[in-house]
C-alpha cells in the first residue's frame, strides 16, 4: 500500500517543481523593459520614495528606451543625488540624439548638481556637439562639475575634444581644471597621443612639461622620439618632465640621450632625474 501511493505523490511533486523552474521569475518579470514596465517606471519618477525613483531610472537606462528620455529630462533636477546620478546614467545610456540640445543647455543651469549631471550624460552619450560647451564648463567654480566636464571630453574623445583638454595644461598651479583634464587624458590613454605630443612640440612652457608628465604615465612607447627631442628644451623643468617621462615608459632606446643629458646639463633637479631614470631603465633591460 505505501509503494502503492508513492508513485503518485512523487509524480505530483515532480510536476510542481518542473512548472515552477519553467514559470518566469517574478522579479524577472518585473524588470522586463515591457511597454507596461517602461510607463510604470516613467510613472515611478513621481514617487515620494527616492530609493523608487532611482530604481526606476536606472531600470530605463538599462532598457534603453527612447520615450523615457523627455521624462528623466525633466526630472533631471530631482534633489536627491542618488536619483540625479542614475537619471544622468539613464540619459547617457538611452543616448537619445534629440537629449542633446538641452542638456548643453543645461550646462549652464544655476544648479552645480544640474550642471554635474548633464556632463555626465553628455559624456556617456558621446555627444560631439556639445564640446564648447563642455570646454567652458572647464572654467566652472565647482570643482565637480569642472570633473565632469572634463571626464565628458575625454569619453567624447574627438580631436577637438582632446583639444580643448590640452588647454588647461598651460595652468602653472595644480588646479581643479588642470587636474581634472590631466586625469581625462591619462584614461584616454593612446587615443590622446597625437594632442599631447602636439602640446609637447608646440605648447607654452607649463604646458609642455604637463604633457610631458602625461605622457609618462600613459607610458605608451609612440612618445618616446617625441621626449627625446623635448631634452633639449630650452625649459629646466620641462627637460626634466620629458626624462622622468623617459624612465617610466621604459624603452632603453631613451639610455643614451638620457646620459648624454645627465652629462651636458647645468641644472641639478634635471640631472637627477636623467640619472633616476638611467637607473630605472638599466634595471629593466
Amino acid at each position: 500500500m505505501v509503494q502503492r501511493f508513492a508513485l503518485p505523490a512523487m509524480v505530483g511533486a515532480a510536476i510542481v517543481l518542473v512548472l515552477a523552474l519553467a514559470a518566469p521569475p517574478v522579479q524577472a518579470q518585473a524588470n522586463t523593459p515591457t511597454p507596461d514596465n517602461i510607463a510604470r517606471w516613467i510613472e515611478e519618477l513621481d514617487s515620494d520614495d527616492p530609493a523608487v525613483r532611482a530604481d526606476a531610472a536606472m531600470q530605463l537606462g538599462l532598457a534603453r528606451a527612447p520615450e523615457a528620455a523627455g521624462p528623466l529630462l525633466d526630472h533631471i533636477g530631482d534633489p536627491d543625488p542618488t536619483v540625479g546620478y542614475r537619471i544622468a546614467v539613464a540619459l547617457g545610456q538611452i543616448a537619445e540624439p534629440d537629449s542633446a540640445s538641452p542638456l548643453t543647455n543645461l550646462l549652464r543651469d544655476p544648479d552645480p548638481a544640474v550642471r554635474w549631471r548633464a556632463a555626465k550624460a553628455l559624456g556617456l552619450m558621446g555627444a560631439e556637439q556639445a564640446i564648447p560647451a563642455l570646454s567652458f564648463a572647464l572654467s566652472s567654480d565647482d570643482p565637480l562639475v569642472v570633473a565632469a566636464a572634463a571626464e565628458a571630453l575625454g569619453l567624447i574623445g574627438t580631436p577637438d575634444a582632446f583639444a580643448r583638454l590640452i588647454v588647461p595644461l598651460r595652468d602653472r598651479q595644480w588646479t581643479p581644471r588642470r587636474q581634472a583634464a590631466t586625469q581625462a587624458l591619462e584614461a584616454a590613454g593612446e587615443a590622446a597621443l597625437p594632442s599631447l605630443l602636439w602640446a609637447l612640440d608646440n605648447g607654452k612652457d607649463a604646458q609642455r612639461g604637463n604633457a610631458a608628465e602625461i605622457l609618462g604615465w600613459i607610458g605608451d612607447p609612440e612618445a618616446v622620439n617625441g621626449l627625446i627631442f623635448v631634452l633639449n628644451d630650452p625649459v629646466s623643468s620641462v627637460r626634466a618632465s620629458a626624462a622622468w617621462a623617459l624612465g617610466m615608459i621604459g624603452d632603453p632606446v631613451a639610455i643614451p640621450p638620457l646620459e648624454e643629458l645627465w652629462a651636458r646639463d647645468s641644472d641639478s633637479y634635471v640631472k637627477r632625474q636623467a640619472a633616476i631614470a638611467i637607473t630605472r631603465l638599466k634595471m629593466e633591460e
